[in-house]
């Protein structure tokens, strides 16, 4: 037999007839459908008392001979449920379980269930009724006028005030949509719901300290935590708006009664309407007697439909459990798989859990996205290269040889333009065609890159156009011969004996290095890597190297503040028999699901923006798009590295919970740490020492090695913070600093790991803000044009030419020969002349041009070209190093608050101790801020000095001098990074204050 409920679900009937006891009286009272869903499935629905609650005597007496139960506001206790001989279910009539004992329910296995939503309308009309009577002074008007009197009461009109609705679930969203209707402005508080989620039902979100003092209307609709104190409490009620009305709705918990009461009085607020009370039915309470109040009988779910809704719910619900199958809206957390236990745990861990789990999965995405942009950054670096390197010719024996290649570096704008010559040789094979061409050039055919025949339309012949021969078309060079959209890129078909390809053009001074070449050849490999890109994939590895480890904090960190908040919770599951394994398993199967959810985000979230982010400029360019894909292999290896970091950081912050719940309870012992610490870290950082000295590191080996400073710097840390600890703690002469020294001494590394971002970021601070490059050893040579010419004969000649030609192509310029002892020229002592040309870059750019007839193969020399190989270290360096500290310290701050927030939550029982010993908050802030600034500043100090030395070896290896801005960019690095620390950190005094706000039950 089946019974089918208002949803059209068929029901299964219970095997056995069974009886409901139902205590309270509302329930079936306006429609007979939910008693006839009991009837028809032998379900014995019994109601002792037709018009009034069952007391609480007659409850404990009949329960021992029910089969299941349906209450109202009725106080279900341990001691009830204890006496159930057959009970299966409890059942709500109506949504709000706070007066069941849930764990009681738990640990004897009977489910309770309740009706989301079945009175959601019916309260959110009967609220906005409360706003209307309050507004309008209804109520009061009512009441003069039996009494014999006939006021004219003057209320206020709703149109063009603000409503600030506390809580925007079913109900919210309801009465913000009457509100709208009356023309008032809406803001919304609940950080389950996101702003546009607010704003596309016409709510504007909004913190909840802005809703009470902008709103002049506050309607609450949250649940209450039990034992927790009121969300409004007198500082809160105090800061509403003067004359403000508050709607409570939801739960008496939700408000500090007293003090309400007390600000009606003293005339701040205009005016309170109230259904819910902290003790019903209300007794002694000072709102009797507040002015401006309206008090109602907790009636705003009774509503005739809502009624109706809810009872058939509840019905089914009963139904449905007694015919042993699962319920569809349970109230309780029950013995069940690990699974499906866990998805209950996360489902009911409140608005605290809900922000958590949502915190970790933001900072999951986060994490996984930088860590792709870094990897794919540094990938497509060495792609980038790989696709250079053809146009640096490798030579092939002269019997093997095919064709002649050439590479020229010419400049317009301070931008390269490379130029590559290419000559098929008589007699010989074809040479096959060069990436990015269909075939190999022939004769007078000139190839251009996309962005190089922009520029060539974009400015005047004489500046670019005219260095290169005038084909009737140009061609088009291909993607695969191009590094980036935004090379400039020439191929030149010429014939053997051009000049071009002639043994003129294979340079020979040392500023041609990676800019000049020629050699014979029969195809297009080659291992040497354009001079604009052979750098790029070394550099973008040492940053990844340096970002890594505070990537990994802030993912770790992500992963303890998730599970803190759960940890009452799954201690009070092991002490009702769930195994260690089972807790094990619920901690990592939420935290893998979170980490997941959140590092797939991420990497969907790169997939979706490689558009976008190829379009950020680094070295040569913007990307193609297909050189920052990491690939399947990577991406996969990420989303499971992340999720796996949350998961394992998540798992070991809930060992004792797991081995030992009472322990959760109490004070842990001090984790003392151990001087092998110390001995590996002086190990590792000799072995890092004697070996950088001397030699040349290639980016795998400086990996290595940086990989190994970091790890060996974590076991470091914690032994220092112990020992720092110790030290303070012996001489503190203040109670803050004496409170914080032993914190730092009983959990180092929860110390630790608050401060072990900008520790390490430190690191990249000294290193990168002092290496930014200065080169001291060339002349000013700006708006100098060069001519190497082969001896001083031929520089006679072509000094007469160039003067000539520049006269007619109207550049201002003053040709010389400078002696060969002249080194302050672009010349630097070879023969050749130089043009001095007055006017901007316009005129420099034409004089290169029109000195192209003189130059006998090789493309004029600029100041651009002698400088090109320190301008190229010097704009990775300073590239990378502002993403670096910039992500660094960035990322530092976060974890730190992070890591914050969650050791508020670790040791809240030992702040509820101290505040219950009368300690004051004020001592407890200062003890944190010097429990950080410490550690802080004696560890970041050491790291900061070590990238500082860094720096000064990287610059000696480089032959460059300190630049002088690198020490005013360190110092204001690290000060604004510790600034950012300590307001992150200050961050989670709210948090602070919350969980001590009553010591007695934070200590317990």
């Amino acid at each position: 037999m089946t019974t089918t409920p208002v949803n059209n679900t068929p029901l299964v009937t219970p095997t056995s007839m069974t009886t409901t006891l139902i205590t309270t009286p509302t329930f079936s009272r306006y429609s007979p459908e939910p008693w006839q869903i009991l009837e028809r499935a032998g379900a014995g629905p019994l109601r002792p008392y037709e018009d009034e609650a069952l007391p609480a005597d007659e409850l404990l007496k009949r329960i021992p001979d029910i089969d299941a139960l349906i209450v109202g506001m009725d106080q279900v206790t341990a001691e009830v449920i204890d006496a159930a001989d057959r009970l299966q279910v409890i059942a709500k009539h109506g949504v709000g379980v706070d007066t069941i004992d849930l764990d009681a329910a738990e640990a004897r296995g009977i489910p309770v269930v309740c009706a989301p939503g079945s009175n959601s309308r019916a309260v959110a009309e009967y609220t906005f009724g409360l706003i209307l009577d309050a507004t309008r002074r209804i109520t009061e008007a009512n009441r003069r006028v039996a009494d014999g009197e006939w006021p004219k009461l003057f209320g206020s009109e709703l149109a063009g005030r603000t409503l600030a609705v506390i809580g925007f679930g079913r109900i919210g969203q309801l009465v913000t949509g009457y509100a709208r209707a009356f023309g008032m402005t809406v803001l919304a508080h609940d950080p389950h719901v996101g702003p546009k989620d607010m704003s596309a039902l016409g709510a504007r979100s909004a913190p909840l300290d802005d809703c009470l003092a902008r709103a002049d209307v506050v309607s609450l609709h949250l649940p209450a935590t039990p034992g927790a104190a009121p969300l409004l409490d007198h500082a809160r009620l105090a800061a509403m708006k003067p004359g403000a009305l508050l709607v409570n709705t939801a739960r008496g918990g939700l408000v500090d009664e007293a003090a309400l009461a007390a600000l009606l009085e003293d005339g701040h607020l205009g005016g309170a309407a109230l259904d819910a009370f902290a003790y019903e039915p209300l007794g002694e309470s000072p709102l009797r007697k507040a002015p401006n109040v309206l008090l109602t009988p907790h009636m705003a779910a009774c509503g005739q439909d809502a009624n109706r809704m809810m009872g058939a719910m509840v019905a089914e619900e009963v139904v449905r459990v007694l015919a042993g199958e699962s319920p569809q809206h349970p109230a309780d957390l029950m013995r069940s798989p690990v699974l499906p236990l866990t998805w209950h745990l996360a489902r009911s861990s409140g608005r605290r859990g809900l922000q958590s789990q949502l915190l970790a999965v933001v900072v999951a995405a986060v994490s996984a996205f930088v860590l792709l942009m870094m990897i794919a950054v540094s990938l497509g670096s060495g792609e980038r290269a790989d696709r250079t390197d053809w146009r640096t010719p490798d030579a092939v024996p002269a019997q093997k040889a095919t064709a002649v290649q050439a590479l020229a570096t010419t400049y317009v704008r301070h931008k390269p333009v490379t130029v590559v010559s290419l000559a098929q040789l008589p007699d010989r094979k074809a040479t096959p065609a060069p990436p990015g061409l269909g075939s190999f050039p022939q004769r007078g055919e000139v190839y251009v890159s996309p962005a190089l025949a922009g520029l060539m339309r974009e400015l005047p012949a004489n500046q670019l156009a005219d260095r290169l021969p005038k084909p009737a078309p140009y061609g088009t060079i291909g993607a695969a011969g191009l590094a980036s959209p935004d090379e400039l890129v020439a191929v030149v078909g010429r014939a053997p004996s051009d000049p071009a390809v002639s043994k003129a053009a294979e340079g020979g001074n040392y500023f041609d290095e990676g800019q000049t070449a020629r050699a014979e050849v029969a195809g297009f490999t080659s291992t040497k890597a354009s001079l604009y890109t052979s750098t790029d994939q070394g550099m973008a590895v040492l940053g990844v190297t340096l970002l890594v480890m505070p990537v990994i904090v802030l993912a770790a960190a992500a992963g303890r503040l998730g599970a803190a908040r759960r940890e009452r919770r799954l201690a009070a599951l092991r002490l009702a028999g769930a195994t260690p394994r089972q807790i094990i398993a619920m901690t990592a199967a939420e935290a893998a699901a979170v980490g997941g959810a959140g590092a797939l985000t991420g990497a969907l979230a790169y997939v979706a923006l490689l558009p976008a982010l190829a379009e950020i400029p680094y070295g040569i360019g913007s990307w193609y798009t297909g050189q920052l894909w990491v690939g399947l292999l990577w991406f996969a290896a990420v989303v499971l590295a992340v999720t796996a970091l949350i998961t394992v950081s998540a798992v070991t912050m809930l060992r004792q919970v797991a081995t030992s719940p009472l322990g959760v309870a109490q004070q842990a012992n001090p984790r003392r740490t151990r001087m092998i610490r110390l001995v590996l870290f002086a190990g590792v950082l000799g072995y890092v020492f004697f070996t950088t000295q001397g030699g040349q590191l290639g980016p795998r080996q400086m990996v290595a090695l940086l990989a190994l400073f970091y790890g060996a710097f974590w076991l470091f840390g914690p032994w220092v913070v112990d020992r720092l600890g110790r030290v303070v703690g012996r001489y503190a002469r203040r109670p803050a600093t004496l409170l914080a020294a032993r914190r730092l001494s009983d959990d180092p590394s929860g110390a630790w790991r608050t401060v072990s971002g900008l520790v390490l970021a430190g690191f990249v601070a000294g290193f990168f803000s002092v290496s930014q490059l200065q080169f001291d050893g060339g002349p000013e040579q700006q708006g100098q044009v060069a001519v190497l010419t082969a001896d001083s004969a031929a520089t006679k000649r072509a000094v007469t030419e160039a003067r000539t030609l520049l006269r007619e192509a109207g550049v201002k310029a003053t040709v010389t020969a400078p002696s060969e002892d002249d080194y302050t020229t672009l010349l630097s002592g070879s023969p050749g002349l130089i043009a001095r040309v007055s006017g901007g870059a316009d005129q420099l750019d034409a004089a290169a041009t029109a000195l192209i007839p003189v130059a006998a193969g090789r493309p004029p020399l600029t100041q651009d070209y002698v400088g090109a190989y320190d301008n190229v270290a010097v704009d990775r360096i300073g590239v990378v190093s502002t993403a670096t500290l910039a992500m660094s310290f960035l990322v530092a701050a976060v974890s730190a608050g992070l890591t914050a927030a969650a050791n508020v939550l670790d040791r809240r029982r030992v702040y509820g101790l101290l505040r219950l010993a009368g300690t004051p908050m004020k001592l407890l802030d200062r003890a944190r801020t010097r429990e950080t600034a410490l550690p802080l500043a004696v560890l970041a100090g050491g790291t900061t000095g070590m990238g500082v030395y860094g720096a000064f070896q990287f610059n000696e290896a480089a032959g460059g001098t300190i630049n002088a801005s690198g020490a005013l960019q360190l110092t204001l690095c690290v000060t604004v990074g510790t600034l950012a620390m300590l307001a992150t950190i200050a961050a989670s005094r709210p948090l602070l204050r919350r969980v001590t706000a009553n010591p007695a039950q934070t200590a317990d």
